[in-house]
This record gives C-alpha cells, structure tokens and sequence, in this order.
C-alpha cells in the first residue's frame, strides 16, 4: 500500500485546475531512496499530455 510520495512539479488543466505530479517513496513493502531526473522529466511530460483527460476529482497522479 502508498505511504509517501515525492512531489515533481504540480501542473494545471486547461479548467485552471491544479493537479500534482509525484512519484512513489515507500509502501509497505518497499522504499525508494532517489528517481533519475530523466524518469521524472519522462514521466511528468506524459502526464501534462493527458492532463485533460483525468477525472475531474483528480487532485494527485503518481508514478509507482
């Protein structure tokens, strides 16, 4: 289960919205100590491309 999460930037819909991007720290079965830069530029750039998309109650997209 998600315990924490990191926060990469937080972006906002095309309804002014503000929704942010964060990639997993810990579960309860794992921890992560670091995320390359390029992983999180990656991953952020998708997200922002469907930022649209997302229900409209969406407050957090995270990476696992």
């Amino acid at each position: 289960m998600y315990k924490a999460s990191q926060l990469i930037k937080t972006m906002t819909t095309s309804k002014g919205k503000q929704i942010s991007i964060e990639y997993v720290t810990k579960t309860d079965v794992w921890e992560r100590t670091m995320l390359a830069e390029s992983t999180k530029s990656e991953f952020a750039t998708v997200a922002e491309k469907y930022k649209d998309d997302l229900k409209p109650d969406t407050v957090k997209v995270a990476m696992k």
